[in-house]
């Protein structure tokens, strides 16, 4: 007998075990078991099917092994379940395992603080605490520069940068474009189409400029530089440790796909990066 006729024939049982079930309104544990036994054998054999029919397949025994599942859980239950019934209680279980998965992935996806970290950096850069923390290694000339995960073309995005080394250092945070070479370029903070802020003197680089409203310094251990990035609007707004600095760039950014970055200048400088949480994000939009 050919796989497919055995296929018709389980297929066919199961279906008359079904009609059973239903007309009894309850669980026959040892029936179902031996059904799914003999289907589980019965994918064995048909591995070698196309990829619909071995989708079509696994899908069937997901849906059986959660009856059966939860077959197991409730039969000590004194009201009788129905086969649906018993199914749709463990799809249920299911569903609420899945939601703080679900949660987390939403929030890496979103700019979270578990996704955005650095994820490339020149061979003269140390990344370190898991890609949170950047530190220049390199004592030649030229800036260095690490980065984030990319980011856009749309939407609003957050990060908070923080000086990890204190004053004295020259560094910048903000963005470049994506598809920068990141491993092998230097001087990120000089290249059009980049905008960076400069710890050491609030400057908005490239350009060396101090006429945006706002503008300080952020060169002290410790300070936050927090930034939102509205690549609608084609803007980038700075805050510092909390509070509102102003629009360091008021139009231009948008419509391109960027990563949050840092060019740092001498050896020792070290940077960290993360996203700001709910509440500061909050703070800051008031």
């Amino acid at each position: 007998m050919s796989h497919r006729s055995k296929q018709a024939d389980l297929l066919s049982a199961f279906a008359t075990c079904n009609r059973c079930l239903h007309a009894s309104e309850t669980v026959c544990l040892p029936a179902w078991r031996l059904l799914h036994l003999c289907l589980m054998v019965c994918c064995t054999l048909c591995v070698a099917r196309r990829a619909a029919e071995a989708e079509a397949w696994d899908n069937l025994l997901g849906w059986l092994d959660d009856a059966a599942a939860a077959s197991t859980t409730l039969t000590q239950s004194s009201q009788p379940l129905t086969l649906s019934e018993v199914v749709e209680r463990k799809r249920q279980e299911r569903a609420a395992e899945q939601k703080p998965e679900a949660a987390a992935q939403g929030a890496a996806e979103s700019g979270g603080a578990e996704a955005l970290r650095f994820v490339i950096a020149h061979g003269g850069m140390e990344v370190t605490e898991e890609g949170a923390v950047v530190t220049k290694t390199d004592g030649g000339y030229g800036f260095r520069c690490a980065a984030g995960p990319a980011l856009g073309p749309a939407g609003v995005h957050w990060a908070e940068f923080v000086n990890e080394s204190g004053s004295g250092s020259i560094m910048l945070c903000g963005l470049i474009l994506d598809g920068w070479d990141v491993a092998g370029g230097s001087d990120a903070d000089e290249v059009d189409g980049h905008c960076f802020f400069g710890t050491h003197t609030g400057n908005r680089m490239p350009g060396g400029h101090k006429d945006w409203p706002g503008r300080q310094p952020a060169k002290v251990k410790g300070d936050r530089i927090g930034m939102r990035l509205d690549l609608g609007a084609g803007s980038l707004t700075v805050f510092k440790n909390g509070a509102l600095l102003g629009v360091m760039q008021g139009s231009g950014l948008e419509g391109r796909a960027y990563r949050w970055a840092v060019s740092l200048g001498d050896k020792g400088c070290s940077m960290r990066l993360a996203a700001p949480s709910a509440a500061s994000v909050a703070a800051m939009e008031a």
